[in-house]
């Protein structure tokens, strides 16, 4: 068990919780919308020969928006996360990732795998693509989603209860977890509370990959690579793998219990499989 304190950082435009100071790290990734809370249920578990870093992405949690010229496309996460690791002067380490962090963090491995130990997916793999047919769909609709976007005001909730009541409408997360993540996406204002995620989010991509490209990105992944899929989790994921597993030259899949956020909901059993994993790396 995990007895080291998480310790509240910032870098740069980066934000991050971490705990533990062992000599190898691991950087977690969280899912769109959600924030480094979301790994905050391992630390308990956690090792204590690693240190540990929840990084919030850019837009999300406390760290900083991007410039107002600019958006959130996929691709710039895996910038994102290389320029972290450069700020932080972090050579190698291992990722474990949720979601939309699993996919940012299987690309960076495949585009640096000189500077990843080990690789952890939980409900995420490949990357989402669009059809080469709906391209022009596709950047219409996020052209649209700008143009609402200017006519939008942000919005402010009475509290905390009511902003993680709706996150489990959208979701599938319990109201415990639904709050832990809403703790950190919020801030104070005088009539209750205020999103701190940037609106921006929440826009269309302009740009994805079709499956080619996509296939073509990904395509010898060297790093070793446990996949966790939720036997409650959402179907696409299945399908991405079978899309994307061949991508990888050492993959290995273990099922949980839970849904797509099973690693909160069953942080104990998806560490002590992340620990395993990365044993077995330090080893071979």
């Amino acid at each position: 068990m995990s007895l080291y304190a998480i310790k509240e950082q910032k870098i740069g435009p980066f934000a991050y919780q971490t705990w533990g100071s062992g000599r190898q790290t691991i950087i977690y990734l969280h899912g769109w919308q959600d924030n480094s809370n979301s790994f905050l249920p391992f630390q308990p578990f956690s090792e204590e020969l690693y240190t540990h870093i929840a990084l919030d992405l850019p837009g999300h949690g406390r760290s900083d928006w991007k410039s107002e010229d600019a958006f959130y496309y996929f691709i710039d996460y895996v910038y994102d996360l290389k320029s972290f690791l450069d700020l932080a002067q972090l050579a190698q380490c291992h990722f474990v990732g949720h979601s939309m962090g699993a996919m940012i963090a299987n690309l960076f491995a495949a585009c640096y795998p000189e500077r990843c130990l080990s690789l952890a997916l939980i409900e995420g793999i490949g990357i989402v693509n669009t059809p080469e047919p709906e391209t022009k769909k596709q950047l219409i609709n996020a052209f649209n989603s700008r143009d609402k976007l200017k006519q939008s005001t942000p919005r402010v909730y009475p509290d905390i209860n009511t902003l993680a009541q709706l996150r489990c409408k959208v979701s599938d997360v319990s109201i415990d977890i639904a709050t832990l993540l809403m703790n950190r996406n919020t801030k104070q204002h005088n009539q209750g509370v205020q999103l701190t995620l940037d609106p921006r989010l929440k826009q269309h991509s302009g740009f994805r990959f079709s499956v080619a490209q996509a296939k073509s990105a990904l395509e010898g992944t060297i790093v070793p690579t446990l996949l966790i899929l939720a036997e409650q989790g959402f179907a696409m994921i299945d399908k991405q793998y079978q899309l994307f597993k061949s991508c990888f030259d050492s993959l290995t899949i273990e099922k949980v219990s839970g849904g797509h956020h099973c690693h909160m909901e069953n942080p104990e059993i998806c560490c002590k499989l992340i620990a395993r994993h990365q044993r077995s790396v330090s080893v071979s």
